[in-house]
């Protein structure tokens, strides 16, 4: 499992009009794993330092070569 965000600094700040987006690819090998169920377990920092670790998402297929994403 590989797994990036479309975030390049961990301090960005998230919204609405600027969503974080998931995106995973799922392989063995050099082969794409077909019908992979996979979900994601995010922890975040909020704006007083302390951490909050959120709902497990599931994430789907988008048909987008094999990628999961999940807007949050």
């Amino acid at each position: 499992v590989h797994a990036w965000i479309n975030y390049d600094e961990s301090n960005d700040i998230i919204t609405p009009d600027q969503p974080l987006i998931i995106y995973t690819s799922v392989t063995r090998g050099n082969s794409p794993v077909l019908s992979a169920r996979v979900s994601a377990v995010l922890e975040i920092a909020t704006n007083n330092g302390s951490i909050q670790r959120l709902t497990p998402i599931n994430l789907f297929d988008n048909g987008n070569g094999g990628m999961f994403t999940q807007n949050i």
